[in-house]
């Protein structure tokens, strides 16, 4: 069996009362602690099932209506009485809804996304520019050169051209008509030496090539 609680207790006291009671009468004639009652009338007051008389610290309170049950709150329910109440007090405060800060946070992340594809394209039709310059290099490096021919040596004749390489003409006729070099003298071997002259060459001692050396 659910015990009583303290303030169906008290409520139980004061039905049927012509006269209000204060809250040490109530306690004493409960059995319970004085201060646990007073705790308990003043949430009961709160709660507009007690109404109060006197003034100072001679107040008297008496039933003014029974407690009211009806069906639980679901906790979604509960979460979104919790909702409300915290929007009421940002409003109180001056601070903006919930629901327009989420929206700006979000329209904020869109353009950094926005920005950083936006840059992301830059570099990547750069990098394209830089490929194309440079397959565009390697191809023109890889083509034969074609010598240049100026206008003032379009116009020459023949004959002006021939004389104007004569001097790679020349060139041979210069190294037919220089001196010869003497050849370099050729050095005899000790073979040779030895073949044409029939001697043996002298083996000096060490003593001699000691004194020498000092």
């Amino acid at each position: 069996m659910k015990p009583i609680s303290r303030g169906q207790r008290i409520r139980d006291f004061l039905r049927g009362k012509d006269r209000g009671y204060a809250p040490g009468e109530i306690a004493e004639a409960l059995g319970l602690d004085a201060l646990p009652v007073c705790h308990t009338i003043g949430n009961m007051l709160r709660a507009g099932m007690l109404s109060r008389t006197g003034s100072g610290h001679s107040f008297h309170y008496s039933l003014a209506r029974e407690a009211t049950t009806g069906p639980r709150k679901t906790q979604e329910e509960k979460l979104q009485t919790k909702r409300a109440c915290e929007e009421r007090k940002r409003r109180r405060r001056g601070a903006r809804p919930v629901a327009e800060y989420r929206a700006e946070r979000a329209a904020m992340r869109e353009q950094r996304i926005a920005e950083e594809a936006q840059r992301r394209r830059e570099r990547e039709e750069a990098r394209n520019v830089q490929a194309a310059a440079r397959r565009a290099l390697e191809a023109k490096s890889a083509l034969p050169k074609v010598r240049k021919v100026t206008p003032a040596a379009a116009k020459r004749t023949q004959a002006q051209r021939i004389m104007a390489h004569s001097h790679a003409l020349a060139e041979p006729a210069k190294l037919l008509d220089a001196p010869l070099k003497p050849p370099a003298p050729r050095v005899e071997t000790v073979e040779e030496w030895m073949a044409r002259t029939g001697k043996r060459p002298q083996v000096l001692p060490a003593v001699w090539n000691q004194a020498r050396a000092a």
